[in-house]
């Protein structure tokens, strides 16, 4: 039985800087920062047992400030949509959907 869930809108910057070693040829090691920007929370209106549809209307607004989605040799930035229902007696259901972001 789903008790109630949460959306969140992720953001992950990855970085890719160059180390340099007297030893060895260069190396680009990655740098990962994943942070939960906008969040909602939801409760269904009536208890919901297994199959049953739950379709819940959610908004979860991009910061102005905010940059789109990047792909290049040394940055990205991504953006997700992710999804947890929590579960009685059982372990919460999770979904990561990736979305683009237009700048």
């Amino acid at each position: 039985m789903v008790e109630g869930g949460r959306v969140e809108l992720v953001r992950t910057m990855t970085y890719r800087y160059t180390a340099w070693s007297p030893y060895a040829s260069p190396i680009a090691i990655p740098a990962r920062d994943a942070k939960v920007i906008r969040q909602a929370h939801f409760h269904p209106a009536r208890p919901l047992i297994d199959s049953q549809p739950l379709i819940q209307p959610v908004a979860l607004d991009i910061p102005p400030e905010g940059s789109g989605s990047v792909q290049t040799d040394l940055v990205e930035i991504g953006w997700a949509v992710q999804a947890r229902l929590h579960l009685a007696k059982s372990r919460d259901a999770e979904v990561t959907r990736p979305i683009v972001v237009l700048s």
